[in-house]
C-alpha cells in the first residue's frame, strides 16, 4: 500500500493511469480489514466454548446452593 501511494506521487505527471496505482494503495485497505475482521470472528468463535462452559457451572453450583 505504501509502495503505491510512493508511485502514485513519482508518476503523478508523467501521464501515466494514476487511477490504477491508486487502487493499489486501496485495495490493500480493503484486504487488512477484511483479514482482521476475520481473525476477530475466529477469536470470538474459540473464546465462547470455555465461556460457556465457565457460565453452565456457575449456574448450576448456584441452583444447589439455594
Amino acid at each position: 500500500g505504501l509502495a503505491s501511494v510512493v508511485a502514485l506521487f513519482l508518476t503523478f505527471d508523467a501521464g501515466l493511469p494514476s487511477g490504477a496505482i491508486e487502487r493499489g494503495s486501496v485495495y490493500t485497505i480493503v484486504i487488512w480489514q477484511l483479514a482482521v475482521a476475520a481473525a476477530l470472528l475466529r477469536s470470538r468463535g474459540n473464546s465462547r466454548a470455555p465461556r460457556d462452559a465457565a457460565t453452565g457451572a456457575s449456574t448450576s453450583t448456584a441452583s444447589t446452593s439455594n
